[in-house]
């Protein structure tokens, strides 16, 4: 009990020097800091998430238009398709050649298929990267954010701290 009244005893007269002469408006002026740094604080998470939510909606926009763009690729690759085998199939049949999927004009016409489909395939593959890109740069983007709003918590906490001194 001795030790308890011989420490409070010490932190009593620090906490008295450091409020000043009046401790009551040293005890107000804290309070009012600690409600600035409280708004300040809010404030900026406010902020922060704002952020979070304008990138998350700016990436969603972004894969929205991948997504139209893959679409409008594949039509454009279908229709480019069917009009090279339309254009084989008459030259062929101005050569006098059988298009009925025989011999070397069932040949021509699978490697436009062929061709056509390693095209689906690497722009699918190249689109799914554009994606992944977009995805891992919003999750650095909120990341950061964070690591802020903690840094500014920090901060905040460090001023309460120093203002009782």
């Amino acid at each position: 009990m001795a030790e308890i009244s011989s420490l409070g005893g010490a932190i009593l007269p620090s906490v008295a020097t450091a409020l000043g002469a009046n401790p009551v408006l040293g005890i107000v002026s804290m309070a009012a800091n600690a409600v600035q740094q409280k708004q300040a604080s809010d404030a900026y998470q406010k902020q922060m998430n704002m952020q979070n939510k304008i990138n998350q909606a700016n990436v969603n926009a972004r894969l929205k238009e991948l997504n139209l763009q893959e679409k409008q690729a594949e039509e454009t690759r279908i229709k480019n398709l069917k009009s090279a085998i339309a254009k084989q199939k008459a030259s062929f049949a101005g050569s006098g050649i059988s298009s009925a999927g025989t011999g070397s004009s069932k040949s021509v016409i699978t490697g436009f298929l062929s061709n056509s489909d390693e095209e689906k395939k690497q722009r699918q593959e190249l689109s799914s990267l554009k994606k992944q890109a977009l995805q891992e740069d919003l999750a650095r983007s909120t990341e950061s954010n964070l690591l802020k709003m903690s840094q500014k918590e920090q901060e905040n906490n460090m001023k309460k701290i120093f203002d009782l001194f």
